[in-house]
């Protein structure tokens, strides 16, 4: 429930996963909850979306597409809403970027 100092001076935590894992999804969703109550000016990278859905996820986090859309046009895997919807849910509500940063596959 408190987080090391070494975590918090950090410019970067590289948060590793076992997919489709509930513990460490769960995980990944505390932390970041406890991220951003230490520093509001955090940002979610995920390799949930690739770097050219980027305008996807901006449209979604700013409430001009819904959710299907954001599934549907950005490329979202089949376990986003078990797995990644917590995550993108918590940095939308919380009115923090996340970065689509995994490689297209072309």
């Amino acid at each position: 429930s408190a987080l090391p100092e070494a975590i918090l001076d950090a410019n970067v935590i590289l948060v590793g996963e076992w997919h489709t894992h509930a513990g460490i999804h769960r995980f990944q969703t505390d932390l970041l909850k406890e991220l951003i109550n230490n520093n509001p000016d955090t940002a979610l990278s995920m390799e949930q979306f690739t770097r050219d859905k980027q305008p996807v996820v901006d449209d979604y986090l700013a409430s001009q597409i819904g959710e299907q859309i954001l599934i549907k046009q950005g490329g979202a895997w089949p376990n986003y809403e078990s797995d990644y919807r917590p995550l993108v849910e918590l940095a939308k509500d919380s009115d923090i970027d996340i970065i689509a940063s995994n490689a297209p596959k072309s």
